[in-house]
């Protein structure tokens, strides 16, 4: 996940963290994709 958010211009991983919780609502550890793309199809 560090590899991610470096490679896309975050300058550490809290600072991508914040990013994806604010978009998916929930943290890259507790995110559950399954369950994510299920309610964008909604």
């Amino acid at each position: 996940m560090t590899q991610l958010a470096l490679t896309n211009g975050y300058y550490d991983q809290p600072h991508f963290n914040n990013a994806f919780s604010s978009f998916v609502g929930k943290t890259p550890k507790k995110f559950d994709e399954k369950e994510f793309f299920l309610t964008i199809k909604k």
